[in-house]
């Protein structure tokens, strides 16, 4: 489809330059098979005041682009069905395109886009089944550390006690890579930054710790809270989801009883008539 409209696009863009009358006074640029590039219609995307030099490289530019897309639209409509209505096509992309802007129009004038935090606990709390963790959510601390740096022993201590001031002082000196997140982020993802060895290793349970060496490396994990599979998600998780869902909601909404207006009154002032039986 993409394909489609850039076609399509293509094929107006090359149909206006095709009907415009050809001026003797002005000068060619580019010509391919029947189509041809005159100056005129591209001054305007020359900068006023620029020097001769800028000009000759807008143009020169220009051209060249202008060149490879006709040689693409011609091998275009060398295999171009015999039975494809362009003028169709052309039509439909057109009366999308202004139905697209239209709507987009309505909406941001009409739009109703604030979201409170009480709507959005609404929502949440008459939809829970639709936010069922299938992959375990978890708020942890991860670092990675090489097994000689010096105050290895002390960091381990502070791990264990969750002092965080400590502990990020201590990674953002030494580790090779660490987060100390206080966002839910999923199981899976956490333990791609474990060996695989020490993956099945990692303890579970709120609140508890581990580390584990391999390679010349410490790996710390602390697992803080978690959100096992087939339990409801949190609602700060889901929050942006939830705004963004309400909205969708609202446009909808708003398109729709618009649109159901606007018939009923042109219906109203006999604007639409039948001729079925």
């Amino acid at each position: 489809m993409k394909h489609l409209i850039l076609s399509i696009s293509c094929l107006l863009f090359f149909a206006c330059t095709q009907e415009q009358q050809e001026n003797v006074q002005d000068t060619l640029l580019a010509k391919i098979s029947d189509k041809k590039l005159y100056l005129s219609e591209i001054e305007s995307l020359i900068p006023e005041n620029s020097s001769k030099e800028d000009s000759n490289n807008v143009i020169r530019a220009y051209t060249e682009n202008w060149a490879r897309e006709a040689v693409i639209l011609l091998e275009a409509e060398k295999s171009v069905a015999q039975d494809l209505d362009l003028n169709k096509l052309v039509k439909t992309y057109r009366e999308s395109l202004l139905r697209h802007n239209f709507e987009k129009e309505h909406i941001e004038e009409n739009l109703d886009s604030k979201v409170t935090d009480v709507q959005i606990e609404t929502f949440y709390n008459e939809n829970k089944d639709h936010f069922i963790v299938t992959d375990p959510l978890v708020k942890c601390w991860v670092s990675k550390i090489d097994n000689s740096a010096s105050g290895l022993d002390a960091f381990k201590s502070n791990w264990k006690k969750g002092k965080k001031d400590k502990v990020k002082e201590f990674c953002e000196q030494n580790a090779e890579f660490h987060f100390l997140s206080e966002n839910w982020q999923f199981l899976s993802e956490t333990k791609m930054y474990f060996p695989e060895k020490l993956v099945s290793k990692l303890n579970l349970k709120p609140k508890t710790t581990f580390n584990g060496d391999q390679a010349g490396y410490s790996y710390f994990f602390y697992l803080k809270d978690i959100v096992k599979a087939g339990e409801v998600t949190p609602l700060e998780k889901v929050k942006d989801s939830i705004r963004k869902l309400i909205l969708h909601q609202r446009k909808t909404a708003l398109l729709d009883k618009y649109k159901e207006d606007l018939y009923e009154k042109n219906l109203k002032n006999k604007s639409v008539e039948f001729y079925i039986q």
